[in-house]
């Protein structure tokens, strides 16, 4: 067996396995989401959730659906799951298949009369050419009967199981009941669907191409539409995105010749201010020279006057000659304040001539 031959009958299993018991498909129904569940499971999993609300999750995807009237009878039945369960019954079996369903039932048959050698694709049996001659003479038509081998390969194996009616298997489809969206056959539009809208299957089938036809055409003007869209949003999106970078590149050009300009305005203050600041701090250190020395004069002035006064008696010549050194002391300091006061006035307008300087630049 071949690997490919092996992965195929693997994915053949995992389609044909029901989500919910996780054995072959008994009897498969599907909901409107299109997953499929044993027809048993899935009116087991609606009982078990039964609340106030019509509707219920689907079990794997938790899309909401609703049963009609009729439960999950209502569910259609998934055709190509039943046509892959059997095909995969005929796969398994192998040679067990070589008799035939029929005839073999007749103790006195002998074993090589009773060899398969057909398979009726409707009725899902193994048949000998003999039993095989009513299936190909029905009144309504003649069953699919295949070669039994071409069956096993699983070639040509396309059951026309939805052909047949649900509620009574031998007979064929006829009518569409528009009211309980079902096909059904002659019996049972005569018996329960005859007050209900009913069409030919082949007339609804018709009517329902020319519906899909137009409904394609809709939509593939709409994806011309959206495309068309699509295309120019794309040129909408380049076109923004250059102007967002030439808007990008003009605020970054702009920002250095800003900081250019700031940076060499900076230079210049700062180099005009290094300069005041050197020579305010020199100017300073004289004043504080010129107030120095007019404190050591003060200091002196008044030691010698106090000296002075506290001679008491001393005569006139001695007086004049300490009269003309204390005016002399005392002049001498006065012109030191003099000269460190005007010192002191000049520290203060270069201090403001500063403030002056950096205010107006900036």
């Amino acid at each position: 067996m071949s690997a490919s031959s092996s992965n195929l009958k693997e994915r053949v299993a995992d389609i044909i396995t029901c989500p919910v018991c996780l054995e072959d498909f008994k009897d498969p129904r599907s909901l409107p989401c299109l997953h499929t569940f044993c027809s048993q499971c899935i009116d087991s999993f609606t009982a078990s959730h039964q609340s106030e609300s019509s509707d219920l999750p689907c079990p794997v995807c938790r899309e909401p659906f609703t049963l009609g009237d009729h439960g999950v009878a209502d569910l259609p039945r998934n055709f190509f799951i039943v046509d892959l369960l059997d095909a995969s019954n005929l796969g398994n079996n192998g040679r067990e298949l070589t008799q035939c369903e029929v005839c073999s039932l007749d103790d006195e048959s002998s074993p090589d009369s009773t060899r398969a050698t057909v398979y009726c694709v409707e009725c899902g049996q193994s048949l000998c050419e003999r039993c095989s001659l009513p299936h190909k003479r029905w009144k309504d038509g003649g069953h699919r009967i295949l070669p039994l081998e071409e069956v096993r390969s699983g070639g040509g194996l396309t059951r026309s199981t939805s052909s047949y009616c649900e509620k009574d298997p031998r007979e064929m489809v006829k009518m569409y009941c528009t009211d309980c969206k079902v096909n059904i056959c002659i019996v049972c539009y005569a018996t329960e669907h005859h007050q209900h809208q009913c069409q030919k299957i082949d007339a609804v089938a018709e009517e329902f191409g020319r519906q899909l036809d137009a409904d394609v055409e809709r939509v593939s003007q709409r994806v011309s539409e959206i495309q068309s869209r699509l295309d120019q949003l794309e040129l909408e999106k380049n076109k923004f995105i250059v102007h967002v970078d030439g808007i990008e590149k003009s605020v970054l050009e702009k920002g250095a010749e800003v900081k250019q300009l700031i940076d060499s305005q900076l230079k210049e203050i700062l180099d005009e201010l290094r300069t005041v600041k050197q020579k305010v701090t020199k100017d300073i250190t004289s004043v504080r020279e010129s107030l120095e020395m007019s404190l050591v004069a003060v200091q002196s002035f008044t030691t010698y006057s106090k000296e002075l006064r506290n001679k008491g008696n001393f005569e006139v010549f001695e007086v004049s000659i300490y009269m003309e050194l204390g005016n002399f002391r005392f002049n001498t300091f006065i012109h030191t304040y003099n000269v460190s006061f005007e010192n002191r006035l000049k520290t203060r307008d270069n201090i403001l001539d500063v403030k002056h300087i950096v205010s107006f630049n900036l």
